[in-house]
C-alpha cells in the first residue's frame, strides 16, 4: 500500500512521523512523508521517501513581538498562516495523486479534502486533543483551568470553528479540485457522522482518552523519532557531559525565531542566578549563551540526551519531550 503522511510545520511536526513511517515501511508498505523542504534529509535518513510541501514554518512563527492578542497581530497571523497552508495544500494535491491512503497531521487537516478529491481514504495523526470534550478546556485556550463540563464542551466547539486559516485552506483545496463548497460546520459534522478515524500520539497514562469522545478517536501512544544506530554525539557535547554534574537541558524548539537576543539574555541570567550547568538547544530562536557551564547544541536526539540530564525545561509541546 502506498501511504502518504502529510506533515507540514516545524521539526516537532515531522520527526515523530518519520519514525512512524519507518515502522509502516517495515510492515511492507511504501511510505512517503510530505514536509517542508528543510526536513528532506531528516525524512530520507529515516529510510522513507520524501515529497516537498512548499513553505517555511518560520513565516508563521516569526510575527513580531507586539501584543499577541491585538487585532492587528491576529489578522497578520491569520493571513500568514493561510498563505502557508494554501501553499502546502497545492503540493499535497499533486503528491496525493500517487497515494492509496493519506494520513494527515494536525497542520495538514486540509488533507481530508485532498483525499476526498482523489477518492482515497484518509485518517488523522494528531499530537494534541482537538475534539471537544467535557473533560477539559480546548488546547487553543492555553489553560488547564476547567470551564465546567458544559463550558468545556461549548468552548471546544467554538475553538474548532475559530481556526480560520485551516478552513480557508480546505476551501482552497475544494476549489482547486472542483469539489462542492462546504462550510466549516458541515465539514466537522461530516467527520463525526462518518466517524473519520484519528489516532492521537500521546500516552493514555499522561492524558486518558475522554469518555465522551465519539468512536473512531483513539489514543495510541507516542510516535518516537527515528535515530540511526550509527548516530554518535558531537565530541564537544560528550566532553561537556563528562566534565561535571548532569546538566539541565533547556530548549524552545520552534518558538521565538527573531527573538534570539532577548531570549538568550533572559536564559543567561536565569542560569547565572541558579548556578546550573546547562545544555541549551539553539532552536529556531538561534539561542546563544556563553559560559564554561553552558553548551549550545543543534538537533540532538532527545532519547539519547535526556537520560544524561538532571532535568528538562522544554517548550510546552507534546511532541518535544517524550522519550522511550
Amino acid at each position: 500500500m502506498r501511504v502518504l503522511i502529510a506533515a507540514p510545520g516545524s521539526r516537532g511536526d515531522v520527526v515523530g512521523f518519520v519514525g512512524l513511517g519507518r515502522r509502516l515501511a517495515s510492515a511492507g508498505h511504501e511510505v512517503t512523508v510530505a514536509a517542508n523542504p528543510e526536513f528532506e534529509q531528516t525524512v530520507r535518513v529515516g529510510g522513507v521517501a520524501f515529497r516537498r510541501l512548499a513553505g517555511d514554518a518560520r513565516t508563521i512563527a516569526d510575527l513580531g513581538t507586539g501584543p499577541r492578542s491585538s487585532l492587528r497581530f491576529l489578522a497578520e497571523q491569520a493571513e500568514a498562516m493561510t498563505t502557508y497552508l494554501c501553499g502546502a495544500a497545492d503540493d499535497l494535491v499533486e503528491a496525493a495523486a500517487h497515494a492509496d491512503v493519506l494520513l494527515v497531521t494536525m497542520t495538514a487537516q486540509f488533507g481530508v479534502d485532498v483525499a476526498e478529491g482523489h477518492a482515497i481514504p484518509s485518517a488523522g495523526l494528531f499530537s494534541r486533543p482537538v475534539e471537544p470534550t467535557r473533560a477539559f478546556p480546548p488546547v487553543l485556550f492555553h489553560t488547564a483551568r476547567s470551564l465546567g463540563p458544559a463550558g468545556n464542551l461549548v468552548a471546544g466547539e467554538l475553538a474548532r470553528l475559530s481556526t480560520t486559516p485551516f478552513h480557508r485552506a480546505s476551501a482552497h483545496v475544494r476549489a482547486v479540485m472542483g469539489l462542492p463548497r462546504r462550510s466549516p460546520v458541515a465539514s466537522l459534522r461530516r467527520l463525526r457522522v462518518t466517524r473519520w478515524p484519528v489516532w492521537h500520539g500521546w500516552s493514555p497514562h499522561v492524558l486518558p482518552r475522554p469518555v465522551d469522545w465519539r468512536p473512531g478517536l483513539e489514543v495510541v501512544g507516542y510516535w518516537y523519532p527515528y535515530v540511526p544506530d550509527s548516530w554518535e554525539p558531537p565530541a564537544d557535547l560528550a566532553a561537556f557531559l563528562q566534565a561535571g554534574p548532569a546538566p539541565v537541558y533547556v530548549g524552545f524548539g520552534s518558538v521565538g525565531p527573531g527573538q534570539g537576543e532577548r531570549l538568550s539574555s533572559i536564559l543567561a541570567e536565569a542560569l547565572r542566578r541558579s548556578g546550573t550547568r546547562a545544555v541549551v538547544g539553539r532552536g529556531w530562536a538561534r539561542l546563544e549563551v556563553a559560559g564554561d557551564d553552558v553548551l549550545v547544541v543543534d538537533d540532538v536526539p532527545h532519547s539519547w540526551l535526556f537520560p544524561r540530564t538532571a532535568a528538562v525545561v522544554p517548550r510546552r509541546s507534546p511532541a518535544g519531550s517524550p522519550r522511550p
